[in-house]
């Protein structure tokens, strides 16, 4: 059975729709520290696949060690739940993924620095107008991507 159980739960493909190149993409986004304002702290920090894309600490630890107040969940699989966070706030995984780069105990960076940064990056470049057949920089793609 497998993944076919929750076939019918995948959210958000009609919109965004998946390719080898996004998840190779998403894949680098998600081990990259360059995302938090000290690159101190990826996805894979709180949400590692050695914990079962969990992590084994009573609250998230983000940036200079400032602890959270909620457990990390399991990031495993999050594209067969309609719904991201404990509590269900974001409706997609385009949305949720904004959410711990600007919160300032976890990623604690800016939308604008992280866009800048990433688009210093030859590679994202690349990746970025690969996986979204767009034109023009990281900032502008990912920026458009962001505001629909």
């Amino acid at each position: 059975m497998g993944l076919l159980v929750g076939a019918g739960q995948i959210a958000g493909l009609d919109k965004n729709p998946l390719t080898r190149a996004k998840i190779e993409l998403g894949r680098q986004l998600y081990f990259d520290t360059r995302l938090s304002k000290d690159n101190s702290v990826s996805c894979a920090t709180c949400h590692s696949p050695e914990f079962g894309y969990a992590k084994n600490t009573q609250f998230g630890v983000g940036t200079s060690g400032q602890t959270g107040k909620r457990n990390s969940p399991v990031a495993y699989n999050r594209i067969l739940s309609s719904v991201q966070f404990w509590d269900g706030r974001a409706a997609t995984l385009e949305e949720q993924a904004k959410g711990p780069i600007a919160n300032p105990i976890e990623m604690s960076n800016t939308h604008d620095v992280c866009f800048s940064c990433l688009g210093n990056v030859e590679g994202y470049k690349i990746e970025f107008d690969q996986s979204f057949r767009a034109k023009g920089s990281i900032s502008t793609t990912s920026r458009r991507r962001s505001q629909a």
